[in-house]
């Protein structure tokens, strides 16, 4: 879902040029409200996340991942009220989460922004698989923490996608675990192996306290693996056809 009114809060990158930050105007993104769905009867934790994807050219430039912090900050701390408040009418109090890459989370300028926020305690922070970053893991961590103590919820994202996410679960209380989109679609798709790990994870994430979601839910079928699967939560496009479409059959 398109938030509309918000579009301009994250028009405004930045980039590093000789050391001094030089700021863009010419960076197009947008945030996007994906639904959450309790698949049982167990009440969600979370019930959306709050989807930011660079857009058009600037996707293509090396440098805008690494400082994407610095447009996140500044974009998505001023859009979270109105995101929060829009959510909260069609959806009712349920937290929103966030993704932060251990490069984000690891920065004390994004931490603080989120510390400092009396909106904290509505979010739900998602700790996501980060390539060529386990120099920066502990940090990451220790600030996740500080913010749980503050109110936040943490999840672990990605799971089973990458070599970290056991480590990032064992370093702060999460409180769910998202299984990675590719993994969970290759398993509802009839991959045995990958079905064992996404059967692996739910198992010891449920064993650790964890609700456990399974994203990139597009279709009934893999409805129904989530389901069989255990998942306690579903992420998705035919969650959000069924919002855009309610009369959908």
């Amino acid at each position: 879902m398109y938030i509309s009114g918000i579009d301009s809060l994250f028009s405004t990158g930045a980039a590093y040029f000789g050391g001094k930050q030089l700021a863009l105007r010419l960076w197009p993104g947008r945030p996007i409200v994906e639904p959450i769905i309790a698949l049982g009867d167990t009440p969600p934790l979370v019930s959306g996340e709050i989807l930011y994807r660079h857009q058009g050219l600037w996707r293509r430039f090396p440098f805008a991942e690494r400082n994407r912090y610095l447009a996140w900050q500044r974009g998505l701390i001023k859009a979270l009220p109105t995101l929060l408040e829009r959510h909260a009418s069609s959806a009712g109090q349920g937290r929103l989460a966030i993704n932060l890459s251990t490069l984000e989370a690891a920065d004390s300028r994004v931490c603080d922004a989120l510390k400092n926020s009396e909106l904290l305690p509505r979010l739900v922070i998602e700790w996501t698989e980060t390539p060529n970053a386990h120099e920066a893991i502990d940090r990451a961590a220790k600030h996740l923490n500080l913010l749980a103590e503050k109110g936040a919820l943490l999840s672990i994202d990605d799971a089973g996608s990458g070599v970290d996410w056991m480590l990032r679960a064992r370093l702060v209380p999460a409180s769910i675990a998202k299984i990675d989109g590719i993994l969970f679609q290759q398993a509802a798709g009839g991959d045995a192996t990958a079905d064992a790990f996404c059967r692996t994870i739910t198992q010891s994430a449920h064993e650790l306290g964890m609700q456990v979601v399974a994203e990139w839910i597009e279709d009934e079928p893999q409805l129904r693996y989530a389901i069989d699967l255990g998942a306690d939560l579903g992420q998705g496009w035919l969650f959000e056809q069924n919002r855009l479409n309610p009369d959908r059959t």
